[in-house]
């Protein structure tokens, strides 16, 4: 199965995958038509700060088994067999917010649907459907400039992260220096670091000497 692995210590809070997966999912797709015209979409994904204002690109994991379709009592949500992912229909949604509740990533939002009626349904990421039945990265993969964002197979994912851990693990044994960030990331995480240390915040610094 195909998904999205999340690297927090790579996020600056950009946000170019919010804008990326608006401009997905909207008729306009450019942002100065989108800003200018009808605001007919929301991003599906949400940067959001941690402990002591950390960003991190927080996204439906799709989970399998999903918390959310389990608990779901009229069966708006549900998983397409295809592409693993998890989708949602707003007209079979009731608007109980069990989903919502339930999501162990919080990436479960509210969306009023109608303008007339006021009705709210659940709403999330939909995993770019339309690209993963063409094999391709969803938008919000192709927007992200630090890695933040890798898009791939599970178990490819899975495999290429054990083996840059036993790369690092094996330089630090031998008395070298671990794969470090890029320069501009590590020139980010020294402004962090510097800020961190204006005030009591032990969980960035922990946080920090970790990514850096």
């Amino acid at each position: 199965m195909q998904t999205v692995l999340i690297h927090p210590g790579k996020c600056v809070g950009c946000r170019h995958c919010e804008v990326a997966c608006v401009l997905e999912h909207s008729r306009h797709y450019e942002i100065i038509s989108y800003a200018l015209g009808e605001k007919d979409s929301q991003p599906r994904l949400k940067v959001q700060t941690g402990v002591d204002f950390i960003p991190f690109p927080n996204r439906c994991r799709h989970c399998r088994p999903a918390p959310c379709e389990q608990a779901c009592p009229s069966g708006a949500i549900y998983r397409n067999e295809d592409t693993g992912a998890i989708l949602l229909d707003p007209k079979r949604c009731i608007s109980c917010w069990m989903c919502v509740m339930l999501c162990p990533f919080c990436s479960m939002m509210i969306k009023k649907q109608e303008a007339r009626s006021g009705k709210e349904s659940a709403f999330k990421c939909d995993a770019c459907a339309d690209r993963l039945r063409e094999f391709q990265p969803p938008a919000c993969v192709l927007a992200c400039k630090t890695g933040a964002l890798e898009f791939g197979y599970t178990d490819d994912l899975l495999a290429s992260g054990q083996q840059a851990a036993a790369v690092d693990r094996t330089l630090i044994a031998q008395g070298m220096e671990a794969e470090t960030l890029p320069e501009n990331l590590r020139f980010f995480r020294a402004v962090q670091k510097s800020l961190a240390e204006l005030g009591p915040m032990p969980a960035s610094r922990d946080f920090l000497e970790t990514h850096s």
